[in-house]
């Protein structure tokens, strides 16, 4: 069966009387937008979206603003229809939906079953930020004048929230600051070239059947063992392995704990899942997971923790060169985390024999005390920043004789040969393929548990038959 978009959403302009300028006393006449949505298949008349839109007339805003606003929740809308059918059950999952929907806008490939049916063009970062403020305005307004009315984007309001007040070092009132994109469309580089680093410059694109533009956006194996083996920073050459062979993403990898990183005997503590000798490494919520480093006691959030241990905020809350962002992902445990799947044996291995040395580069800098992050710098010890990662990444495929315009060659461009190597190289099923690189999706949740283990014993059995030809 064709999958197809489904609309759900239509704006019309109606003449309405509004209160023109005080002075003046008297109404005015003005088109106003109102918008008709669909649920279930049924047509629907948002009362307090509409409320907000002539709301917004009266204040004075313009048929193009309010227009704007209102096809900026419709789409909303409309994403949460084709991506993520249902309502929205918790915060959690409406903080993933508006991840999905802002990521979804200006690089499509993030969902790669939905953008060749998509009917609307890629946004700018430019027009995706304007639309994240749309949703942030309405949120705002449904809150303090519609607290009780949930019956729209039930959650979106909750899921808009910055989280806690101090002492954790960030704005109470800025709603979406949590959400990584947010952070990315406020990068000067990402308005000035269009697409911007954060958002996949290095793609390119070739035309499939039926006209429509597709991301090839993979190295070959060739080039990621150049890029790994011509690496001299032990750091960032362990960094490449964690990315390349373990599908983690940049900003995941840069907020692992030194205790995130654990022999391979200690996952059956974590969930029914065996990695036998190869080490096993913790992807944690940065505020919400529940493990910091022993095993047997789960109840403090890692939030709390960061901030009785170091005095610090989590690198999600922090600013500028500290910060480090983070995408909703697939919790394989009720700690909220997850765990990397290896793709790669052998550079598994060299991970782990690469850890013991970062660990001792920790301790000369006298950085254990100040704060739990493994990867670190050559400076002074401190975490690392996104920004020189990126600047690493830059020099190490120069040193190979790479070109930057090459599909992949950005260093979120080895989570894309991850994902090409586990299809190609070790043939995993497309369903496997989502738990090893931790995808969510709202409409099989309970099933997760079972399928993490036995994607795992997939994949071992995947390894060993590549390995023995």
């Amino acid at each position: 069966m064709v999958r197809t978009w489904e609309r759900a959403f239509s704006i019309v302009c109606v003449p309405l009387a509004i209160d023109g300028a005080k002075s003046q006393k008297r109404q005015l006449i003005a088109n106003v937008p109102l918008i008709f949505l669909t649920i279930d298949g049924q047509p629907y008349f948002p009362q307090v979206l509409n409320k907000y839109l002539v709301n917004g007339a009266h204040r004075g805003f313009s048929l193009t603003t309010l227009t704007r606003d209102a096809r900026s929740l419709g789409r909303l809308h409309e994403f949460q229809v084709n991506a993520a059918p249902g309502a929205i059950a918790d915060r959690a999952s409406a903080m993933r939906v508006l991840s999905r929907f802002a990521a979804f806008r200006t690089l499509p490939q993030s969902e790669e079953d939905l953008a060749d049916i998509c009917p609307w063009e890629r946004a700018s970062p430019e027009v995706a930020k304007m639309e994240l403020h749309a949703i942030e305005k309405f949120a705002r307004y449904q809150k303090v004048h519609h607290p009780n009315d949930r019956l729209l984007f039930d959650g979106i309001v909750d899921a808009s929230l910055a989280g806690p007040p101090s002492p954790y070092g960030y704005r109470p009132d800025r709603l979406l600051a949590h959400l990584d994109i947010v952070d990315r469309l406020n990068d000067k580089n990402v308005l000035n070239s269009g697409a911007g680093r954060h958002f996949g410059t290095h793609l390119t694109a070739k035309r499939k059947q039926g006209g429509r533009l597709r991301g090839t956006t993979s190295l070959n194996a060739g080039q990621i063992d150049a890029i790994i083996e011509n690496e001299k920073n032990l750091t960032f050459r362990a960094l490449w392995i964690l990315l390349a062979f373990g599908g983690v993403r940049l900003s995941e990898g840069l907020t692992l704990f030194v205790q995130d990183v654990l022999p391979g005997h200690m996952s059956s503590t974590f969930g029914d899942v065996e990695m036998g000798g190869l080490p096993f490494v913790i992807l944690a919520h940065p505020t919400l997971c529940g493990y910091n480093g022993d095993a047997s006691h789960f109840s403090e959030k890692r939030i709390d923790y960061l901030y009785r241990a170091y005095k610090l905020s989590p690198r999600l809350h922090q600013k500028k060169k500290k910060r480090a962002g983070h995408k909703g992902f697939l919790y394989f445990s009720p700690l909220v985390l997850s765990w990397v799947y290896w793709v790669k044996d052998s550079r598994a291995m060299e991970f782990a024999t690469l850890v013991q040395t970062m660990l001792l580069k920790r301790i000369s800098f006298g950085v254990t005390k100040r704060h739990p992050y493994l990867y670190v710098n050559s400076v002074d010890g401190e975490p690392l920043s996104i920004g020189a990662c990126e600047k690493a990444f830059a020099r190490a495929i120069k040193r190979v004789g790479i070109s930057p315009s090459l599909p992949g060659a950005s260093i979120h461009g080895l989570r894309h040969f991850y994902k090409w190597y586990a299809d190609k190289k070790l043939k995993m099923s497309r369903s496997d393929q989502q738990i090893m690189m931790r995808y969510v999706r709202e409409d099989s949740l309970d099933d997760y548990g079972r399928r993490a283990s036995e994607c795992n014993a997939t994949l071992k059995s995947a390894m060993a038959r590549l390995a023995n030809g």
